[in-house]
């Protein structure tokens, strides 16, 4: 079983109930590693994730219809973050050789059709969080080069960067929406983590979430009608829903343990997160 043998990964089976958006909820990686952050590829065949097993982070990729995994990075300290591009070839991901607050050294694209080597795409320090505009063209993401937590989103070929908020809180986890015109993340300007939405230059500015809780690591569904997010305003972390303009807040998973992170499946029929319900980490789906 992964990470020893990734080809003989079981497919777990675990159906609980999910509430009304969903029939049940799916365990779909098993292991002793870490296994965190979800990302569906754009055909919806595979989920690519970073796995934490003998002191080094790594990514690796679900094949749904094989039911087998293959490794994309090997040996790096700290990787995490992945996003694809558009067409399915690449993914983009933040890598580091040290630790930093939970975040990475610099954003890199790796082509995982033909294989190949790491390509650095930002200059910063300390980037994370990347995501690939539907247009293939930039990728967004967090950076900390102005000594505060900000979005950044950088041209893929050129390799220009433009600065997109500029505050003095943190401004974390950005998305992009599916028609490319608008860009979702978590902020804490409110005094406390909430889900914001601003045009893909940086104006437009819009609050989604209200409360007094921490809601995180937002995600559009495919049409573009609604944000996932992670929330603790009921104690821990569950997966919630809210219409992108704004609205009222419908909760999707209700467990004890935290579920955190959700992927949107592009097709908008399931929901992958990352969730210890299992006393470990690992990658489960809403379906």
């Amino acid at each position: 079983m992964y990470p020893d043998d990734p080809t003989n990964l079981e497919i777990q089976s675990k159906p609980q109930s999910s509430g009304e958006w969903y029939g049940s909820v799916r365990q779909i990686t098993s292991s002793e590693s870490i296994e965190i952050e979800p990302r569906w590829s754009p055909d919806g065949r595979k989920i690519s994730f970073a796995a934490y097993n003998n002191d080094s982070w790594d990514i690796w990729i679900l094949d749904l219809d094989k039911k087998d995994t293959s490794q994309v990075t090997r040996n790096i300290k700290y990787v995490q973050s992945t996003t694809w591009s558009p067409d399915g070839d690449y993914i983009a991901l933040a890598a580091s050789r040290d630790y930093h607050f939970g975040f990475t050294g610099h954003i890199y694209r790796k082509n995982v059709a033909q294989g190949g080597s790491l390509r650095r795409v930002t200059s910063g320090p300390v980037d994370g969080s990347p995501d690939w505009c539907p247009d293939g063209k930039h990728i967004v993401f967090t950076s900390n080069r102005s000594h505060n937590w900000e979005i950044w989103k950088v041209k893929v070929k050129s390799g220009k960067e433009e600065q997109l908020t500029e505050t003095r809180v943190a401004n974390l986890a950005p998305k992009w929406s599916p028609d490319g015109k608008r860009i979702v993340f978590h902020s804490t300007r409110s005094g406390n983590g909430d889900i914001y939405t601003m045009e893909e230059d940086g104006k437009g500015l819009k609050r989604i979430t209200q409360s007094d809780a921490f809601d995180h690591y937002p995600t559009w569904s495919p049409d573009g009608k609604y944000i996932a997010f992670q929330s603790d305003r009921t104690g821990n972390f569950d997966i919630w829903v809210i219409p992108s303009e704004g609205g009222k807040a419908i909760q999707l998973t209700e467990d004890p343990a935290d579920d955190r992170r959700p992927a949107w499946s592009p097709d908008g029929t399931k929901i992958a997160f990352t969730s210890d319900r299992s006393g470990n980490d690992d990658i489960w789906v809403l379906e």
